[in-house]
């Protein structure tokens, strides 16, 4: 005889096959009894911290929630605001930098508070936009996004104006960590899936049908290479620059690019490096050029959280259920083969 549990999971996965906010995702695939969203879990309970310094960046993080929790924190005391809740398997905390703040100093001053606030808070995500420094023959475009990973001669992230003036040369100050071996290794299992694109592309269209642009064209003010066909957005991996300054010189961005071997720039992560674990993911909204807007902010936004929720997937593990397997008739199938094992 079919259990109780195991109809309620048929029912729970009929009902996940129809949403329109996510018809695709094995992410939300939960127990039956965790569908109250007032859920509330403890402090300890959270172990990943998903960091967005922008409104629309925070907007997208939230977007890649499978379930929302009650606050474990109480309001007396705490210097930041949260929103808890679930991705895959793990409990995550959304950390929303203060608005008006942004830049190195803040982005320490957050690992250091979050991990205060949530003590086995044991890696961060750094999510949302970046500049991109195109380069001949590497096919960077807006909406991409960049992952940063140690190169040869720096640990994927470079505080490029953490320096010291010497007279005859300038000399960066600070070396920033790596990620660790764990976020590293989550990192080449991303790499290393052929189903990264696939569900990729399925975190994007929880996007479908909110205020978030929706575009997969070649930017207008491409400074290299030769995009005559259209394309989705690609990953790309490698040194990402990080500073205090907005930077809108092409000349600027051309000399620290051929310094630094670097493919992106952007205002945190330096910050955060060498005090928590931390994935820096940026979606490419602009060239750091007299060009400079906020057109492509918004798609940017999105595409580097659907990569983020995709890493983190790699980290605890549930992107190893194949697409294939999560249509309602091959859940089905197992549910009820499984309970008739009597297990």
């Amino acid at each position: 005889m079919v259990s109780l549990d195991c109809y309620k999971r048929v029912i729970l996965a009929s009902k996940l096959a129809s949403s329109p906010i996510a018809p695709f995702s094995l992410h939300r695939i939960i127990p039956a009894d965790s569908l109250n969203m007032s859920l509330c879990l403890t402090a300890e309970d959270y172990t990943v911290v998903w960091f967005a310094p922008l409104h629309f960046e925070a907007s997208a993080a939230l977007l890649m929630l499978d379930e929302h929790h009650v606050s474990p924190l109480p309001n007396r005391g705490q210097q930041l605001c949260y929103r808890f809740g679930r991705m895959g398997r793990t409990n995550v905390a959304i950390a929303f930098f203060p608005d008006g703040e942004t830049g190195i100093g803040v982005a320490g001053y957050m690992a250091s508070e979050v991990q205060r606030a949530l003590p086995n808070i044991k890696t961060g995500l750094l999510v949302g936009v970046g500049a991109g420094i195109p380069r001949y023959g590497h096919d960077l475009r807006l909406g991409d996004v960049v992952i940063a990973t140690p190169t040869e001669n720096n640990s994927g992230v470079l505080g490029y104006d953490m320096v010291k003036v010497e007279p005859e040369k300038i000399v960066l100050k600070q070396w920033q960590n790596a990620p660790d071996r764990h976020i590293r290794s989550a990192m080449t299992n991303f790499r290393a899936s052929q189903e990264t694109p696939t569900r990729f592309k399925l975190n994007l269209e929880r996007f479908k049908g909110t205020n978030f642009p929706q575009r997969f064209v070649a930017p207008a003010n491409v400074l290299c290479g030769s995009f005559g066909e259209q394309r989705e957005p690609l990953f790309h991996y490698g040194c990402i620059l990080s500073g205090n300054s907005v930077i809108k010189s092409a000349d600027l961005r051309d000399e620290l690019a051929r310094e630094y071997k670097a493919i992106a720039i952007e205002m945190e992560a330096a910050g955060m490096m060498n005090t928590l674990p931390v994935a820096v993911i940026r979606g490419i909204s602009d060239w750091a050029n007299a060009d400079k807007n906020d057109v492509w902010q918004g798609y940017a936004a999105a595409t580097a959280a659907a990569a983020a929720k995709e890493l983190l997937a790699c980290l605890d593990g549930s992107n190893s259920i194949s697409c294939k397997y999560r249509t309602l008739p091959y859940l089905t199938k197992c549910i009820f083969s499984h309970s008739s094992d009597g297990t």
